[in-house]
């Protein structure tokens, strides 16, 4: 179920023309520390299979979205707080989360865990998420005016997928069944950031992070990406609009749970900084 990424050496390039090139804040390389509220619209993509545990049998894989009438647009809040160490060294923490149910008929026989719903059958389904990233960042480069830096981080998803309806399991069928996955999957991520100020309190800074792992039935990759143009409204209080992805792939090989999933973000947001 894994998708190339092929987007990162451009996106990391991109981000040092920004910081050298560019006459371009979120945060402001004089602030001790600081926190921001965002607004973001992302549209959603949610693809995920899970395969029968009793037999060995592989699972449907479902498009939430198209299928089973999940949202495939929403807006939700994001958080982001982080502070200075010394004056090259950061820490940050991000959270965002996201909760959708839908309720559709199956246009096609759809395999869960070890449920099979047929066609026709009207399923309700759930995907939710939870994304956490802490990470620390050294600026290489860091002046009044521009910054560039190198970023260790941890990604963590604690994600669960739920269908319910009719279904044959056990040799049964017509009763109701639920079947869920729940897990919570830390990925630890590798970044660049930069940002360019520039006369009149407008900025813009850029971040990409990726990663790539295969460890205890996990084998995952992720790509985050931001790009914002920011305006300081005074010393303390600023402003931006930018855009975000989020590109999120895993395959599982546990005891509990064997399948895969995609998970990915695109959209807009606007942000509201405070500076200390």
């Amino acid at each position: 179920m894994r998708r190339p990424i092929r987007t990162v050496g451009r996106t990391a390039a991109t981000l040092i023309v920004l910081a050298c090139c560019l006459p371009a804040h979120a945060q402001h390389p004089g602030d001790r520390a600081w926190v921001h509220v965002a607004g973001y619209r992302p549209s959603v993509e949610s693809i995920a299979r899970s395969d029968a545990l009793a037999v060995d049998r592989p699972g449907t894989v479902i498009r939430f979205e198209d299928e089973l009438g999940l949202a495939d647009r929403t807006t939700l809040p994001w958080f982001q707080a982080g502070a200075r160490i010394g004056d090259r060294w950061r820490v940050e923490l991000e959270y965002f989360s996201l909760r959708r149910s839908g309720e559709r008929s199956a246009t096609r026989e759809i395999v869960w865990a070890d449920a099979v719903y047929p066609a026709s059958a009207t399923l309700s389904s759930r995907f939710d998420s939870d994304i956490l990233r802490l990470s620390a960042g050294y600026s290489f480069l860091k002046d009044d005016r521009t910054e560039l830096g190198a970023v260790l981080g941890l990604h963590m998803t604690r994600f669960r997928v739920e269908i319910l309806g009719a279904a044959t399991a056990g040799g049964e069928s017509g009763a109701a069944r639920r079947e869920g996955e729940e897990a919570l999957v830390p990925l630890p991520t590798l970044g660049l950031f930069a940002q360019r100020d520039f006369a009149g309190g407008w900025s813009v800074v850029g971040r990409i992070d990726y990663f790539t792992l295969r460890t205890g039935g996990y084998d995952g990759q992720l790509l985050n990406g931001v790009l914002a143009l920011g305006y300081r409204l005074s010393d303390r209080i600023g402003v931006s609009a930018g855009y975000r992805h989020v590109d999120y792939s895993l395959d599982v090989a546990r005891p509990r749970w064997r399948g895969g999933l995609q998970y990915r973000f695109d959209g807009p947001f606007v942000s509201l900084q405070f500076g200390f």
